[in-house]
């Protein structure tokens, strides 16, 4: 029998817990051999019907379809009180599926909307076929944040069943019979109790101010829910591998502590929790642990990371306090910080950060900081006293300083400096600031007996005379923004309210674009607006904006950015405003008050020890993570004009470092690395270009000069005619696909004297006027005499910044990349690219381009919007790559084998059990290509995509069901094994979103679009191809005669090409074991000769092939070419 009799109001039942078995009272009983069904309601993809097994019991079906989940609801009317309750216990019958059933408790007011409290740790896998009685217990529900369980217990609305799709098969058919709610045992009662009571300290919504400590469970001794973990606090893995573990054999005090154990520097794990937060003084401390044989240096290991958020959840401060070396003793940690007005959380996690070894934490506590809070009452008092004092002063100074005459230049600016401090000092006292008033009205008073504002000429290092001013576009263009700046009538306030009127970080960064430019504009004597008294004031209000509005010199916290921070605003900002700075006050060195200078030197001294902090530990990584270029040269000369701020030769070591490391970046053809060892990006070799300049002007180095004249050859092979350059070989994240400014390349030209760059420079000045700051170090160096001449044309070469090759046959270029990235780093999202440019008789002439080629598995479900958001929902960069190039005199080929990557940042990629391989020809007519992807084990995924991404701003014509058009551009698909073709729109930057989607693609779809609408997984055996054969070319370019895949043995595969009056075929051997390729090839049988993958340049031999029987050996990871002129 299935079970017996049973009591309608009481009942016993066995409740098992860890080490003890207890009787219980049931409180509510729902038998179900006649349920009432009216109570019963269930979501559109199930069924429930009362069935004849045994007494009687309800069937549950559901039908997962698009959804992957099914519940059905047991509504209490009038609603339950739990109080007293301990578990809710129920028989169920399961079916084999191994699909997973859980239960929540709905709690409901009237006009708001459903909340549940969710209990997934006593979940059941349902992967057995008879009936099973199961039991949920109260400590294990986790409840909605910010609720209090012991007032929503009160008034249960509904017991709901939640079957999720987990096993196999897209359908379950289930029992339920004999629901109990069950009165919980005295002690255990006593447990709930405080377990609640913590859940509601959790649920408060107002911070606590008195000094106690917000987070519960601190020394994690509580674990009531029996699931293993301390109680409320949450752990994870960061989708590392990780494991965390609540520990209670190593304790700093008490009986537990908790543990993240990492077993490489790739992974990373924490314990996490989220307390309500106010404005004001914060205190946070731990006591941490590392294994004795821990790596650490402060950055990783055990790292406190508390984030504070507003009630958006928009950043407004990081902090973090950081364990020391691991030596196996427990050692404290501690943090002081401000929280802004509006910080409503903290995330708090408490991490193993990238550290091979275990890591605990105990004794954690984060307090409001009431004896700091008192000493800024007591501060703010005396600021009131203050302020109350220099309201007293100020009309008499106002009288003094509007008396001052106007009669001369210096008496001119001397006058409009001190105007300006007085409208600072204003600015003070309306907030609050009643000293920093006292102190600049005091200063005002004193220099208004003093002659200040003569001018001085600086020292050449801070500025270069500009060649031919009134004909010089880049003194034009800064010019140009000064007088922008001098149009404008914004006034900054101060304080809190000053901190907030500048709500997107990124502001600063054209702030101190906009000061450098005004600060060189006032001093340039040449300049149309050299001495310009309005100008001075327009430089001092952003001078004192910037200086008074970052914190700890981070303009991130409590401010938008992109990604809620971006640390490189700092440097954006500050190199130019030292620049101005410097000028300034070389310039016109007594104009500023003296306390002015010192509360500005103060914040920039601040600013700069917050980079050394932060960004100058990455010179202690080894290659290539201490490789970061285009930050790197920011630093450095941030450094540079700090060392002569400070007269600090500690700065001006930190700046010659990162010169070095800078130089050390460069690669042989001219190009920097991104990241690591990453491919550049166009858009920052600028950047790299214009500050190693800049650093040369500044200290003389032969290293930053000689840097940049070996940057030489980047431009003219990078940028075709008219401007445009290549985005394909770069970074996955950085396909920005924009136009060129004339900077860089003038830069170079102006110390080279090399006319392509030259004719670079000139092609974009017919349309742009740059004003950036950037435009200063150019316009020094511009030199209108250096002739120029067309780019190069007509090459087919081995790129050694790409590692691969790269062509130009007029309008027509491409290239391929082959360069190892970095073990773990962001892989390549496609091998090979190519584009078509217009004449260059208007800005950026692309016509089209190739952007992207590769396969992808689906690792998410298709989202409702019809747009694929692929860089969230698929898979498709590689790692672990072998790669092979061969470049002839009319061809290149290029073959790779790698595994599909779950891409993390920082080198913490890992690999997924998908595998890829591509063989391509890249010739002055078109690109040839076949793309495989394959799982290496049986996996599940929503389908798998073959993507080739056209662009930009086009629509892709379809000319049949193979042959499509993009701009100039045809596209030509040949054998493939996918399902349909379609097109659709794409992203062109890797998060754009689906409203900005300038580009265009032709998606190959498998059978997971026709089974699950990409909705469902689906099984991928091992071994199972999915592969497509492509043809990319001008519209000038005739078609190939024949585009076929071809394969002998196991490992080897390739390409055959039959075009332009010559055979090519491309076979590779993907395995790590020499293989030999056979083929009965007529073509082959005489005149045919071989090419072996490697080296920059082909040697080919003869082949021999009697009447067409092709033998050739392959060794491993590499390919042949066998070519055949008519």
């Amino acid at each position: 029998m299935r079970r017996t009799a049973r009591s309608v109001l009481v009942a016993v039942a066995l409740l098992l817990l860890p080490g003890r078995i207890v009787a219980q009272e049931a409180l509510f009983v729902w038998p179900l051999a006649q349920p009432v069904m009216k109570h019963w309601r269930a979501k559109d993809n199930c069924t429930l019907e009362h069935v004849q097994d045994g007494e009687g019991a309800l069937r549950w079906r559901t039908e997962f379809g698009r959804f992957n989940f099914g519940w059905t609801t047991r509504h209490l009317a009038p609603k339950l009180d739990f109080t007293d309750a301990g578990a809710v216990s129920f028989k169920v019958r399961g079916d084999g599926s191994g699909h997973f059933l859980s239960l929540q408790l709905g709690y409901t007011e009237r006009g708001k909307r459903s909340l549940y409290y969710v209990n997934k740790a006593d979940g059941v896998v349902l992967d057995f076929a008879e009936w099973r009685d199961v039991s949920f217990s109260l400590a294990r529900f986790s409840p909605p944040t910010g609720r209090d369980p012991r007032a929503d217990m009160t008034q249960v609305a509904f017991i709901e069943f939640f079957v999720e799709r987990k096993g196999k098969g897209s359908r379950t058919d289930l029992m339920l019979d004999d629901v109990r709610v069950l009165k919980a045992p005295p002690e255990r009662a006593a447990e709930l109790t405080q377990l609640w009571g913590m859940f509601a300290e959790m649920g408060r919504q107002s911070p606590a101010s008195d000094g106690s400590n917000v987070l519960p469970n601190s020394g994690f001794e509580v674990e009531l829910n029996q699931d293993g973990l301390p109680d409320l606090w949450r752990c994870g893995d960061w989708n590392t591998g990780s494991k965390t573990a609540w520990d209670t054999d190593v304790a700093h005090s008490g009986g537990a502590s908790v543990r993240i154990t990492c077993s490489t520097d790739k992974q990373r794990g924490s314990f996490a929790f989220r307390p309500v937060v106010g404005p004001g003084p914060w205190l946070f401390e731990a006591h941490c642990r590392a294994d004795d044989a821990m790596k650490t240096d402060g950055r990783n290991g055990p790292v406190a990371r508390l984030i504070a958020v507003n009630e958006k959840g928009d950043q407004c401060g990081t902090f973090h306090a950081r364990g020391g070396v691991g030596d196996g003793q427990w050692q404290k940690v501690a943090v002081a910080f401000e929280l802004p007005p509006g910080a409503k959380h903290i995330n708090l996690d408490l991490f193993n950060l990238f550290a091979a070894g275990s890591v605990w934490w105990d004794d954690v506590s984060l307090r409001f900081d009431t004896v700091r809070a008192t000493r800024q009452e007591e501060e703010r008092r005396l600021e009131a006293q203050r302020a109350e004092e220099a309201g007293g002063m100020l009309e008499g100074v106002t009288a003094l300083v509007t008396a001052l005459p106007e009669d001369a230049p210096a008496g001119k600016l001397k006058k409009a400096a001190l105007m300006w401090a007085l409208e600072d000092a204003k600015a003070s006292l309306e907030a609050g600031l009643g000293t920093e008033a006292v102190t600049t009205l005091t200063g005002l008073k004193q220099a208004t007996g003093r002659a200040i504002g003569r001018r001085v000429d600086p020292p050449a290092e801070l500025m270069f005379p500009m060649p031919g001013l009134a004909s010089n576009p880049y003194a034009q263009g800064v010019i140009g923004r000064a007088a922008s700046v001098l149009r404008s009538k914004t006034l900054y306030k101060k304080g809190d309210e000053g901190y907030s009127q500048v709500s997107n970080a990124w502001s600063f960064s054209t702030m101190g674009n906009n000061v450098y430019a005004a600060t060189w504009g006032l001093c340039y004597p040449e300049s149309p607006h050299a001495a310009d008294p309005e100008l001075l004031i327009r430089v001092l209000r952003l001078l004192q904006a910037i200086f008074q509005n970052h914190r700890d010199g981070d303009f991130n916290p409590g401010r938008e950015a992109v990604h809620g921070r971006d640390p490189n605003i700092n440097r954006f900002c500050f190199v130019p405003t030292f620049e101005a700075y410097l000028l300034l006050t070389a310039t016109y060195p007594d104009l500023l008050l003296p306390s002015k200078r010192a509360e500005w030197l103060a914040s920039a001294r601040e600013a700069t020890e917050h980079q050394v902090r932060t960004y100058g530990i990455r010179a202690r990584n080894e290659p290539p993570h201490c490789y970061y270029a285009n930050m790197d040269v920011h630093y450095m000369l941030m450094l540079e004009l700090a060392a002569r701020m400070f007269d600090s030769p500690r700065y001006h070591g930190e700046a010659e470092t990162f010169c070095k490391l800078t130089a050390d970046a460069l690669y042989p053809d001219g190009a920097f690395s991104y990241h690591g060892f990453q491919n550049e990006c166009f858009t920052y070799h600028q950047i790299n270009v214009a500050q190693l300049a800049r650093y040369w002007q500044l200290t003389g180095s032969e290293l930053a000069r000689d840097t940049v004249v070996k940057s030489r050859p980047y431009y003219p092979y990078n940028v075709e005619p008219g401007g445009v350059p290549e985005y394909y070989t770069d970074c996955f994240w950085k396909h920005y696909w924009s136009g060129i400014s004339p900077i860089g390349p003038e830069i170079v030209a102006g110390m080279t004297g090399c006319a392509h760059n030259r004719r670079i420079a000139l092609d974009e000045l017919r349309w742009a006027k740059p004003n950036h700051y950037y435009a200063i170090y150019a316009g020094t160096l511009y030199r209108p005499g250096i002739r120029d001449e067309p780019l190069p044309n007509d090459f087919l070469i081995y790129d050694r910044n790409v590692e691969g090759p790269r062509g130009r046959f007029g309008r027509w270029s491409f290239a391929g990349t082959t360069r190892f990235l970095g073990e773990g780093c962001q892989g390549k999202d496609t091998f090979v690219g190519g584009m078509i440019v217009d004449e260059p008789n208007r800005r950026f002439p692309l016509n089209a381009a190739l952007q992207v080629v590769t396969n992808q598995f689906r690792l998410h479900p298709r989202t409702k919007s019809e747009k694929c958001r692929r860089w969230r929902e698929c898979r498709y960069l590689s790692q672990e790559e072998h790669n092979a190039v061969t470049v002839a005199d009319t061809f290149a080929a290029l073959s790779t084998r790698y595994r599909i990557q779950n891409v993390a940042w920082g080198g913490k990629s890992t690999l997924t059990e998908w595998a890829g391989d591509q063989q391509w020809f890249l010739t002055p007519h078109g690109l040839y290509g076949v793309l495989a992807i394959e799982p290496l084990t049986d996996q599940q995924a929503y389908s798998i995509h073959g993507r080739v991404r056209f662009g930009m701003n086009k629509e892709i014509e379809r000319k049949g069901d193979a042959f499509f058009k993009y701009g100039g551009l045809l596209c030509r698909l040949h054998a493939h094994n996918y399902s349909d073709v379609i097109t659709e729109k794409s992203e062109t930057f890797y998060i754009d979103k689906p409203e900005r989607f300038r580009s265009t693609e032709i998606v190959l779809r498998d059978r997971g679009i026709v089974e699950g609408g990409e909705g469902a997984l689906l099984p991928y055996a091992k071994g199972t191809r999915q592969f497509f054969t492509v043809e990319v070319l001008p519209y000038w370019s005739a078609l190939a005669e024949s585009v076929r895949p071809i394969a002998s043995v196991e490992g080897v595969c390739g390409l055959e090409v039959c075009m332009d009056g010559r055979w090519l075929l491309l076979a590779q051997n993907t395995t790590g074991e020499d293989k030999v390729f056979e083929a009965a090839l007529p073509w082959a049988a005489a005149g045919s000769v071989v090419h072996r993958s490697g080296g920059h340049t082909s040697s080919p031999v003869a082949l021999v092939a009697p009447a067409g029987a092709v033998k050739v050996d392959i060794p491993a990871h590499s390919h042949v070419v066998l070519e055949k002129v008519r």
